[in-house]
């Protein structure tokens, strides 16, 4: 059992590590453009289950008497945080597109000839994603503009 307690710790600290690496590090190397932004996303995820398993591993340190490591306090904050960010998302539709004219949603045109799209249906998703918009973004709709009031104008 004693080599169990000299163990433990020294998980919790390695997932813990690698879990702050993850969480922050993803996003950033994302928003620098080093990785795609799905990498840095799937980067961010990893990160945020990895701090719970050092919670875990840090909690089963201290039971079996090792006091609290670093791995433990790394996997806390990591937890609290993934936990924070993920917490509001459960109001809104799992959906990734979103339009103000959900009847007559505008029409990718440019895009689907990037390499990255070719192949790909960019059409918007239909009824199904409409019906959830609406009940997750009731007031979102088309901008009325006065056609006679210019930008500027005194």
């Amino acid at each position: 059992m004693a080599q169990g307690v000299s163990r433990a710790p020294g998980w919790a600290t390695v997932l813990g590590s690698a879990a702050v690496t993850g969480f922050i590090g993803g996003p950033v190397l994302a928003h620098l453009y080093i990785v795609p932004a799905m990498t840095g996303f799937v980067l961010f995820d990893l990160g945020g289950l990895l701090g719970v398993a050092a919670l875990i591993a840090g909690i089963v340190a201290a039971v079996r008497g090792a006091g609290l490591s670093l791995g433990f306090v790394l996997g806390g904050l990591i937890t609290a945080a993934f936990v924070a960010v993920a917490l509001p998302a459960g109001k809104f539709p799992p959906i990734n597109d979103i339009t103000t004219d959900t009847t007559n949603p505008p029409q990718f045109v440019n895009a689907a000839a990037l390499d990255a799209n070719v192949g790909r249906n960019l059409r918007y998703p239909g009824a199904a994603f409409a019906e959830q918009q609406r009940a997750g973004y009731p007031d979102l709709g088309p901008l009325q503009m006065n056609p006679k009031s210019s930008v500027g104008s005194s």
